[in-house]
């Protein structure tokens, strides 16, 4: 999955006028297994094992935040991987 979503930006260098001060947060792209996702949030997770149903490095984007979610499939044909090697996540989704 693909999350697009909207950020605080923090600029540490801008010393200037108001007027010329940054006034648009920043466009964060992240992507990873979604492993939950409910009115409030979106979870990601880099990493995650099915055997043991375990997860690593955890990302909470808020709901509010989010422009646009893009699922992941795996790709078919002459170009895909043999044997499940390279599979995307968009067949196992939560």
């Amino acid at each position: 999955m693909v999350v697009e979503w909207e950020d605080a930006k923090v600029d540490t260098e801008f010393d200037g006028p108001l007027r010329d001060a940054p006034s648009e947060p920043i466009i964060c792209r992240d992507i990873g297994w979604r492993i939950k996702k409910t009115q409030k949030v979106v979870v990601l997770a880099q990493s995650v094992s099915f055997d043991d149903e375990t997860a690593r490095i955890i990302t909470v984007i808020p709901r509010k935040l989010v422009i646009k979610e893009t699922e992941l499939v795996e790709k078919e044909g002459k170009d895909a991987k043999k044997d499940g090697e390279g599979a995307s996540q968009g067949s196992q989704q939560a």
